[in-house]
């Protein structure tokens, strides 16, 4: 009702549809598909940045200090006499640093170390070899110390950050490392530098999360027996 008194009908504009608005529709139907009809998604690999396929190679990786032993370059010889394909980095004169963790590769530089050194070539030639061997002297129970240097600088190829499985902490390789033996050459060792080699080895595997032995040798043990205990 206006001021006036009068009654007015109140009329709404016709709204006119938009050419096209029914085939749009239509269309839209046919490019959204119900649930039901769209492709399950797989999850992304756990470790994307590494094609198996391309290394699909069972590789060796042999990390030696070699200044005060030769068994490494002996195992190498022998494994590749066998036909296995393996390669032999010698950690000797090399200029590699200390991991320093400052955790720049798993945020700022991530999955790159801020260390620049020769520690990057190496870890280029290890990282689609399923297989690691690490051969140092026996040093109180425990690597020398530029073989424990590169170990320590291999974190930059596992998960960036730790889980707990079966009570321990965890740190799975995003690389192709499935198995890691370790060699301590040592003449005369005892019982208890075994027995602390063993352990620290045990250590290792469990954090990595692979499978793996601990090995003890003199100077003049000889690789091939070495090697049947890898190959099994």
């Amino acid at each position: 009702m206006s001021p006036c008194g009068l009654k007015i009908r109140a009329r709404w504009p016709r709204i006119e549809p938009v050419a096209g608005a029914y085939k749009l529709s239509k269309l839209r139907q046919r490019l959204i598909k119900p649930a039901a009809a769209m492709p399950k998604l797989s999850r992304p690999p756990l470790r994307p940045h590494i094609n198996r396929k391309i290394a699909g190679k069972r590789m060796i990786a042999i990390l030696s200090d070699d200044e005060k032993q030769n068994i490494g370059r002996d195992l190498y010889e022998c494994l590749v006499s066998r036909g296995q394909e393996a390669e032999y980095i010698s950690t000797a004169g090399l200029d590699i640093k200390p991991c320093y963790s400052c955790g720049s590769c798993s945020t700022k530089s991530y999955l790159k170390c801020a260390v620049k050194d020769d520690m990057e070539p190496i870890l280029r030639r290890m990282i689609h070899a399923e297989t690691w061997i690490l051969v140092s002297p026996l040093t109180w129970g425990s690597y020398s110390s530029s073989l424990k240097k590169v170990l320590d600088r291999t974190c930059i190829l596992g998960d960036t950050h730790y889980y707990v499985k079966k009570g321990e902490l965890v740190k799975s390789m995003r690389c192709n490392i499935r198995r890691l033996f370790a060699v301590g050459v040592k003449d005369l060792c005892s019982e208890d530098e075994r027995n602390a080699f063993s352990s620290l080895h045990h250590e290792n595997i469990t954090i990595m999360n692979v499978q793996g032995k601990a090995l003890v040798a003199d100077m003049n043990s000889e690789a091939a027996s070495i090697a049947e205990e890898i190959l099994r």
